[in-house]
């Protein structure tokens, strides 16, 4: 099918707290998934108050003390080749391997930003916590994605929109205003991505498990509804697994730039790292083999494959952070981390929200978000759940990951809005926001 529907088509964009991932309604994957980074060209009007922003950032002192990351080399990931030359690499960064390149020179988004981030300020439009931080470099990125990606036009299709679920409803009121108002958009959806997790489950109360790009958050769902104030969180996610990795490959040689490098980094954990059924047995399989001495490879124009071969210890270390928290920037063998693991808070939101009784005949604990395709992950928190609390009957526990995909949440999305029939009612049109105003959206979703 391709990328010029009919007349109204139905374009799905689902933001995360680290990337944006940009579709059709009713296509299996999204067309692209590119970085939540708006760069703007140094001089601009807006480059001083970023600068000063960007400043502030950067000169707070971090408590953690990390190895120096040198400058990037670069590589291929198999993420970088385009759909209908999947046999062929392409190289990153090059015109025919970027389609959301924009067409603005003061104006960057995505890899593109991150590639020239020495003559650009870069700005998140979404925070770490998830919260739309900038609406104008939201509205920047969307005008991109409309033009480059998915070919369209805003007064032409109607959109389906996820946002992290910690937005307030005054965010969904402010983006309901500038599509409707200043992009005259026929039909909208806005939704939180936990909201749509819960309805593509089928999910009637249990426990929804986002592994994000920024931090873990576990939230309550009771009667098919989320308790967002009752939410529970752990500050690691995706981008701290980017930059273990970085680091422990800085060992052996190779340079990577946590941000710059992001694409290469996560094609490598999502090709190479898995979580291993029993951590310590799997890793005396491989510490032995595991001597690779720092050599000439960081003069070198390194291949993907190389680096993959070189990753052993790193494949089941690097997601194993989210039950030894530990290993996040220290040894295995070193103090016990001040964080909790995933099956700890895991089980502290259960209890403390009542999913989890002495009743309990089942409780459902579905993972979503990037992180939840690593292979394995979700039978490790089934296993891990069972035998840290013996008290419990095994059959009680059902663990189960949306899709096992990255992608799942916006797959979602996109299954929701491709059946008139179950998103009918879910539809604000552009008459009804006229005759009602924002308050049509509390009734539709919130």
């Amino acid at each position: 099918m391709g990328d010029l529907r009919s007349s109204v088509s139905t374009l799905v964009l689902e933001h995360g707290s680290g990337v944006v991932r940009c579709g059709y309604g009713d296509d299996n994957k999204p067309r692209t998934v590119l970085p939540s980074v708006v760069g703007r060209k140094k001089g601009s009007s807006t480059s001083a108050q970023l600068a000063k922003r960007s400043n502030q950032i950067v000169n707070k002192k971090s408590s953690v003390n990390r190895p120096q990351v040198l400058p990037p080399i670069f590589v291929t990931p198999p993420s970088a080749k385009l759909s209908e030359n999947a046999g062929r690499k392409i190289e990153l960064g090059s015109k025919e391997s970027n389609p959301h390149a924009t067409v603005s020179s003061n104006i960057k988004i995505g890899y593109e930003a991150l590639k020239l981030r020495s003559f650009f300020d870069l700005e998140n439009p979404i925070g770490d916590t998830g919260v739309v931080a900038n609406f104008d470099d939201l509205e920047e990125m969307w005008k991109i994605i409309y033009k480059n990606v998915l070919k369209g036009s805003f007064f032409l299709s109607n959109l389906a929109l996820s946002l992290p679920y910690s937005n307030e409803e005054s965010t969904f009121v402010t983006v309901s205003e500038i599509l409707f108002e200043k992009h005259n958009v026929p039909q909208l959806i806005l939704a939180r991505d936990a909201d749509l997790a819960v309805r593509f489950f089928g999910l009637q109360t249990g426990l929804l498990v986002d592994l994000g790009n920024s931090s873990v958050k576990c939230i309550p769902v009771t009667d098919k509804k989320c308790a967002y104030c009752k939410v529970q969180s752990l500050p690691f996610g995706g981008q701290h697994m980017a930059e273990c990795l970085a680091n422990s490959m800085l060992q052996k040689g190779y340079k990577f730039h946590s941000q710059s490098d992001s694409e290469v980094l996560h094609s490598l954990i999502r090709d190479c790292c898995y979580v291993a059924d029993d951590f310590d047995s799997e890793l005396a399989k491989v510490e032995p083999t595991s001597n690779s001495l720092y050599c000439e490879k960081s003069t070198e124009l390194a291949n993907y494959d190389a680096i993959k071969n070189d990753m052993d210890v790193e494949s089941i270390k690097i997601p194993e952070m989210f039950f030894q928290p530990s290993l996040l920037y220290g040894s295995r063998n070193g103090a016990k981390s001040s964080h909790q693991s995933l099956d700890e808070i895991v089980i502290e939101t259960l209890r403390t929200n009542n999913i989890l009784t002495d009743e309990s005949t089942r409780v459902t604990i579905a993972l979503y978000g990037g992180q939840s395709a690593i292979p394995n992950i979700a039978q490790r928190l089934q296993d891990t759940l069972v035998a840290t609390n013996p008290e419990i009957e095994t059959s009680v526990w059902d663990v189960r990951c949306l899709n096992g995909s990255r992608d799942a949440s916006w797959v979602a999305a996109s299954k929701i809005v491709s059946h008139p029939g179950t998103a009918e009612r879910f539809w604000v049109r552009k008459k009804e926001y006229e005759d009602y105003g924002p308050s049509i959206l509390s009734k539709k979703w919130f």
